[in-house]
């Protein structure tokens, strides 16, 4: 089967949403079940077919979203109708991970340490 039939077509990819597993990119405060929701009605308002959840250096946040979300039928029948899971179960969702040079993100205490000019690390204490 041949799902396009006139040769290459555009679609909207976002490469990089951040969810409330991100520490320094968290404006959800926790709350998955808002986050989820307005993250996948978005994406079926703008007709986004791919999502890049993104997180800073550990896929915790989409292993979060695939496991307590894509993959749980029963939370999705809470969170959306029937035609909105079917519409989600088509949007390719892929981790996707940030490093940033001036910050360092350590262990899962999700402590943020800056580092000087040098690539050193300064002390955390």
């Amino acid at each position: 089967m041949n799902n396009y039939p006139k040769g290459s077509e555009w679609n909207k990819w976002d490469l990089h949403i951040h969810t409330p597993a991100s520490i320094l990119s968290n404006e959800y405060d926790g709350d998955w079940d808002t986050y989820v929701t307005k993250l996948f009605k978005t994406a079926i308002q703008e007709n986004i077919i791919a999502i890049g959840v993104t997180d800073y250096y550990f896929i915790d946040g989409y292993k979060k979203i695939k496991n307590d979300y894509l993959s749980n039928d029963i939370k999705l029948k809470e969170l959306f109708t029937e035609d909105e899971i079917l519409k989600i179960k088509n949007i390719f969702v892929f981790p996707n991970i940030e490093f940033r040079i001036n910050k360092l993100i350590i262990g899962k205490e999700k402590e943020a340490t800056h580092l000087r000019r040098d690539n050193s690390v300064n002390s955390m204490g």
